[in-house]
């Protein structure tokens, strides 16, 4: 019975040691790695919809303060604030009710 509990010893031990050198490779090649890459490849994909309300609204994204009193910003956002905030009726004319 002592053998069987030794190998199992030896056997925790080996898996174990295992384990922190999957660790530690995982670490080393985590530390060696690129730190901008993610960055990098995320400024690369480009814009789904790009269209002139898209461009002012990254400009007075790009002037900071100086857009809350640009009167080209100021018309942007109200342009950007219809476009999400209107109501559209629905598609079909006939009305249902909820009982």
């Amino acid at each position: 019975m002592m053998k069987r509990q030794h190998i199992l010893e030896i056997g925790g031990r080996i898996a174990f040691a295992g384990l922190l050198f999957i660790g530690f490779a995982a670490l080393a090649i985590e530390l060696n790695a690129d730190p901008d890459q993610h960055y990098k490849t995320n400024r690369q994909v480009p814009s789904i919809v790009e269209g002139p309300l898209e461009g002012e609204l990254r400009w007075c994204r790009h002037l900071g303060d100086e857009a809350l009193h640009d009167k080209a910003c100021l018309r942007a956002w109200a342009q950007n604030r219809e476009r999400f905030l209107k109501y559209a009726p629905p598609a079909s004319s006939q009305t249902h009710e909820v009982r």
